[in-house]
């Protein structure tokens, strides 16, 4: 029979007892996730048990989830699971819309110039995760090399060593291009801006995610486009249920997605999805206009391109 105290209640055994030590201390923060617990031998001197007793107080842990062994590391707080769900604003696609976001955004970005403020509104990173100092020393040499580069204007399709080093690059992203089909732009607007002009017409219905990049917005208000929103998510980005509803009410001329690395929400589509949605897009004979800018922080799985 097991051991009862005076008021008749059971009495954890040993083992027992410790685990639910450990369990209070997890559920109130004192040990926080990921943090290493003692060893088996220190915990067993420390309490003055068996070394038998804080293997069976661990398992009974590990059972319920709270702790994890590391090989040749030793028992550590077990990471939560994080799970996202779809924006509760975003799960239907809209109507098409005329945008009227750039009189807002300039006033934004103008207040963000204040001083003693730090600006979260824009994807700008610390110099210091720059190799400045190595980008200098290339600088120099080649400078040295050729000093009149500084005096010197590109024209479209701009550099040929660039275009021949993009073309190069891309083969990651399982793309083949020649340098010739290249060419070089101030930034990722202007390219994004290039193709909604050789595609679009002003008034023409723009499909996006939701939600999208602002910079963008401004750009489909500056052209004159109607941006239709289709729901994206931070898991699996565009869907593709309302995207195919959509093209069968409205007559969309293009998409403009970012399916590795999505901003604002972060999102990377599935490779099949990414598929499905060439496949979608072709059978409309809609054009895919896709913003890669963040592709290279994708560290998980395959960074290929939607194609």
């Amino acid at each position: 029979m097991p051991t009862v105290n005076s008021a008749g209640q059971p009495v954890p055994t040993l083992y027992r007892a410790i685990a639910n030590e450990f369990d209070q201390m997890i559920a109130s923060g004192a040990l926080a996730e990921g943090e290493r617990l003692p060893s088996v031998r220190a915990l067993s001197r420390a309490k003055r048990v068996s070394v038998p007793t804080i293997i069976e107080a661990y398992r009974l842990l590990e059972d319920s989830g709270l702790i994890e062994p590391r090989n040749r590391s030793g028992y550590y707080v077990r990471l939560k699971t994080r799970t996202f769900h779809k924006p509760h604003s975003a799960n239907r696609a809209g109507r098409p819309t005329q945008v009227r976001t750039l009189e807002t955004t300039q006033l934004i970005m103008t207040a963000s110039e204040g001083p003693g403020l730090l600006s979260f509104g824009a994807a700008v990173p610390s110099a210091s995760l720059f190799p400045v100092r190595k980008i200098k020393s290339i600088m120099s040499q080649i400078l040295r090399k050729n000093p009149d580069l500084l005096g010197s204007y590109d024209f479209a399709p701009g550099i040929a060593e660039l275009r021949n080093e993009v073309a190069r690059r891309a083969i990651r992203w399982g793309c083949s291009f020649a340098p010739a089909d290249i060419v070089i732009t101030n930034g990722c607007v202007e390219a994004v801006g290039l193709a909604l002009r050789a595609t679009t017409k002003p008034g023409d219905v723009v499909a996006i995610e939701s939600p999208a990049y602002y910079g963008f917005l401004n750009l489909l208000e500056i052209l004159g486009l109607r941006a239709l929103e289709i729901p994206c998510d931070p898991i699996n980005g565009v869907d593709l249920s309302e995207l195919e509803r959509a093209f069968s009410s409205y007559n969309i001329k293009a998409c403009l997605f970012s399916t590795t690395v999505s901003n604002p929400t972060g999102a990377t589509m599935p490779i099949q999805a990414k598929r499905d949605l060439v496949r979608l897009l072709a059978r409309r004979d809609v054009p895919l206009i896709e913003d890669a800018t963040f592709a290279d922080l994708q560290f998980d799985g395959d960074m290929i391109a939607a194609r």
